[in-house]
Formats: structure tokens, C-alpha cells, sequence
């Protein structure tokens, strides 16, 4: 397998202590990423949700120190390819809302994708990113 993205929701589960099983799978997940078994990249955006999600939408919340460390080493690591945002991309991804009717969210995630060549994500959300041909989704929670 190639490139893959790892989305918000792993991320955030990762360090979830309110969901044990997730996070369990998440965290081995995240290491084979740390270890490059999996040559993985997050969007920016990716990055920025998890921030909000993991300091306050969770139920044991982690502070936002913690979050803001994890982003500047996953950002910094070298082993994680951080993809950014363009003009295009909203492009594209205004396109596969239309076409798909996948959130403007998502679609920045599937288009930045698609901009970078990466065909595979990691996610829970299989229902919406199974929308997009081409797209190989994989959920780890029903591996």
C-alpha cells in the first residue's frame, strides 16, 4: 500500500481515554505511522480538528497544551507528510459536494487526497468516503 491519510477521528481517538477499545486500535495505528509501516499524511485541517475536538468535544478532554505539543510533533516529525490547503483544492472539493454530496469538510480531506496522490484513508467515516471512486477506506475498528 502506498500513501495514507489518517483522519481527524483516529487521531482524536488515539488519545481518548473515554474510549479504551478505539484508542487502543488508534495508538497501534498511530505507531505504525511513527514507525513508517504505514507512510501516512494529515491535512492541515485534519490538524486543526483535532485540536477542537481533543481540548473540549470529548469526554475527558486533554489540555490544550497537550494537543498543541502533538500537532507541533506530528507537523515537525519529518514522518508525517502535513498537506496544506490550495485554491484548487477548494475547487475540487466544491466539485465532489456537488457531484457527491459529501460534506465541504470531507471533500477538502478527499480532494487534497487527490491532489497528492494518496488513494487510501484511515477513518471511521466509511459511509461518506466511500462516496468518492477510487478511494480505498479503510475502518480500523473492523479489522
Amino acid at each position: 500500500m502506498g500513501e495514507a491519510l489518517i483522519d481527524t477521528n483516529i487521531l482524536v481517538y488515539a488519545y481518548d481515554t473515554a474510549e479504551p477499545q478505539k484508542r487502543l486500535a488508534c495508538r497501534k495505528l498511530a505507531q505504525k505511522c511513527w514507525e513508517k509501516e504505514i507512510l501516512s499524511a494529515v491535512l492541515i485541517q485534519n490538524l486543526a480538528e483535532f485540536y477542537s475536538v481533543a481540548t473540549k468535544k470529548i469526554e475527558r478532554p486533554i489540555s490544550k497544551e497537550d494537543a498543541e505539543q502533538i500537532i507541533y510533533e506530528i507537523a515537525a516529525s519529518g514522518i508525517w507528510r502535513v498537506l496544506e490547503i490550495k485554491i484548487t483544492t477548494l475547487a475540487t472539493a466544491i466539485n465532489y459536494n456537488k457531484l457527491y454530496g459529501l460534506g465541504i469538510y470531507d471533500s477538502l480531506i478527499a480532494a487534497a487526497m487527490a491532489e497528492n496522490a494518496i488513494a487510501t484513508i484511515y477513518t471511521e467515516n466509511e459511509k461518506d468516503f466511500k462516496k468518492i471512486p477510487g478511494l480505498e477506506v479503510i475502518n480500523p475498528f473492523k479489522r
